[in-house]
């Protein structure tokens, strides 16, 4: 019977033979370029000496330990070279991420045949949010516990039944305002006129809020062509005659211009509202009063007032026209019947609107705002045609190159970069995000990295909380989507906190990687943001985080660049499968050119990394008109 000792000493002499066969076999195929038809003999002996999952496990530990020395050699050689080589590029790599130091081509580089089928864009069914049937109300009753003792149905707009007043009273006068606004908002018009009638009769005294509320009521319901002009008369007059002890304010002023507004309304405005008689900007309540003015100008057919009133509200007039669906279908009829000068300055006006947001379209705009304002224009010899747009932006439908994303000058950079730095220390000197300490070694630690590395390569920072999000468990994905990254960028910077995994942080110390550990009670974007900007304009970032909280607190001068920044320099990516996308060289906004618009659509994804089908919209040929 074998003893313990002997036992042990053969299992010590099998391993040994283990280890030796396979130091053979993998120096054959290292000796060989890893070409397994002349390593038959060493192969076999390993496999014979060895167990299977022995086998198995060692051949994938050398390949993994051969493609990272493999991947530092490329960077070290030829990248830097490439980088500067290279100014610019597209690029996006596939969902599974490719750990190979070749760089595979990404979809935006691949030189594909062009697909025979235009791309499509499906549509949105309605209801949907803002965007439903005409008819439907702005709030549903069952929104507005205010009203409910009026016991009225959804749906019928009969009025207030005489009983309710027998059983309740008139709740508080400072509930006035708000209830002629829900019913107003339910298109409870009937009901809206009962409770004014008994507001009026009943209140020896009303606020200047519920006054103005019953002078908006009508002007507004004009524009869901709601009006009874006679008895909406008779109403106006008696709220006028209450509103002569209101004293001359802001607030008397604004209840004039509706009252004077739903008066012309009821005679359909046989004349327009005398701007000279009120300070339109000063007013309360501006997206009304420009719905208002809006209405009874489209009504008239009125283009050179439309857009007198457009430019006393910019900053309210397109948002109106696209939230406001009865606004925005009257404006389509308008556009339809206004004449050739009058319709480019209104197409001209409405798609201003998404060009000065920087924004490309939602399904659901280009469903129920984009689509009937390009049904006019089609029936004006307007070409509309679904594009593809190539990774250098070249539009395959009419030739034209998308603008090219508006890269911030030097000048621009440091002015950015000093608003970032300024922005942070003010956060860290009062302590409420970071700290001073943080601030200063992190500093160093980003400029001891340039030293290193070329400064013309780009850099990347990653947020690596944001990005991680859902793979702390499994940091194997998040490896190797920093392996696929190297293929692009220089140098990684990972922005984290303490507490991530010890082997997954030694494992990175054999790559170009620094790694800098904010606080617990610090805010992590901080430094994000400011270690993107002191690694310099080549620098992008890693993250689906629009930093919109940051964003409102930087100086107001600082905020066009930091939005131009974005646009360049956000590297997006989908958190379920860790496939990211390089931001293209060109302009994913609408854009408008001596030939029409461009529009890109979301047709897919989410904001992560979102997938777009291009509209291209041409003006007609003068002769052919």
């Amino acid at each position: 019977m074998p003893t313990a000792e002997s036992t042990t000493e053969s299992i010590r002499s099998t391993r040994k033979a283990c280890y030796e066969a396979r130091d053979l076999f993998l120096s054959c195929l290292d000796t060989n370029s890893g070409e397994l038809k002349k390593c038959k003999k060493e192969r076999a002996d390993f496999d014979k000496k060895c167990p299977v999952s022995w086998v198995d496990h060692f051949i994938r530990k050398h390949q993994f330990d051969r493609n990272t020395m493999l991947l530092q050699r490329l960077r070290n050689n030829l990248l830097p070279v490439a980088f500067r080589v290279q100014a610019s590029y597209s690029t996006a790599t596939p969902p599974a991420a490719d750990t190979r130091p070749k760089r595979s081509q990404s979809r935006h580089t691949r030189k594909n045949p062009r697909p025979k089928q235009k791309p499509t864009i499906p549509d949105v069914l309605a209801p949907h949010g803002l965007f439903q049937s005409l008819s439907a109300p702005t709030l549903s009753l069952a929104e507005v516990p205010i009203i409910q003792f009026l016991q009225l149905k959804e749906g019928e707009d009969r009025g207030i039944s005489s009983d309710i007043w027998k059983n309740a009273a008139l709740p508080g006068q400072l509930l006035d305002s708000r209830i002629i606004d829900a019913l107003r908002k339910c298109n409870q018009f009937e009901a809206g006129r009962n409770y004014m009638e008994r507001m009026l009769s009943a209140r020896e005294e009303l606020t200047a809020s519920s006054l103005i509320e019953a002078a908006k009521f009508f002007p507004l319901i004009a524009i869901q062509n709601a009006l009874k002009p006679k008895a909406d008369r008779q109403l106006i007059a008696k709220i006028e005659d209450r509103m002569v002890d209101l004293p001359k304010s802001v607030f008397s002023d604004t209840a004039r211009f509706f009252l004077e507004s739903g008066k012309l309304a009821c005679s359909a405005y046989v004349k327009p509202v005398n701007l000279d008689e009120f300070d339109i900007k000063q007013l309360l309540f501006g997206r009304d009063c420009f719905a208002v003015l809006a209405h009874e100008s489209m009504t008239r057919k009125d283009v050179p007032r439309f857009m007198e009133i457009a430019a006393l509200l910019p900053e309210i007039s397109q948002a109106e026209i696209y939230a406001n669906k009865h606004l925005h279908s009257i404006f389509c009829d308008f556009l339809k019947y206004a004449d050739s000068k009058g319709r480019e300055q209104l197409e001209q006006f409405f798609f201003k609107g998404f060009i000065t947001q920087t924004k490309y379209i939602t399904l659901e705009e280009n469903t129920f705002l984009v689509k009937p304002v390009i049904k006019v224009l089609e029936g004006h010899g307007w070409k509309v045609e679904n594009a593809f747009v190539d990774y250098k932006g070249s539009c395959d439908a009419c030739g034209s190159k998308i603008p090219l994303n508006d890269e911030l000058s030097k000048e621009e950079f440091e002015t950015f970069k000093a608003g970032i730095k300024d922005f942070v220390e003010g956060l860290s000197t009062s302590r409420k995000s970071g700290s001073l300490r943080e601030m200063k070694y992190l500093e160093n630690m980003l400029k001891e990295t340039k030293n290193t590395v070329d400064p013309s390569a780009p850099f990347l920072v990653m947020d690596t909380l944001n990005v991680a999000h859902q793979h702390f468990k499994n940091l194997q994905r998040v490896h190797k989507l920093i392996l696929s990254l190297l293929q692009h960028f220089a140098h990684v910077v990972l922005i984290t906190r303490p507490g991530m995994d010890p082997l997954f942080l030694q494992k990175l110390k054999r790559l170009p990687i620094s790694v800098f550990f904010a606080d617990k009670r610090s805010e992590d974007d901080i430094f994000v943001l400011m270690a993107a900007t002191e690694m310099g304009p080549n620098c992008y970032v890693m993250t689906n985080d629009f930093f919109r909280a940051h964003r409102v607190r930087i100086e107001e001068d600082i905020v066009p660049l930091f939005d131009r920044w974005m646009a360049r320099r956000c590297v997006r990516f989908n958190r379920r499968n860790l496939y990211y996308e390089v931001p293209p060289s060109y302009s994913r906004t609408v854009q408008y050119s001596a030939k029409g618009y461009h529009i890109p659509v979301q047709t897919k994804g989410g904001q992560d990394v979102p997938e777009f089908t291009w509209m291209c919209i041409q003006k007609p040929v003068p002769n052919a008109q």
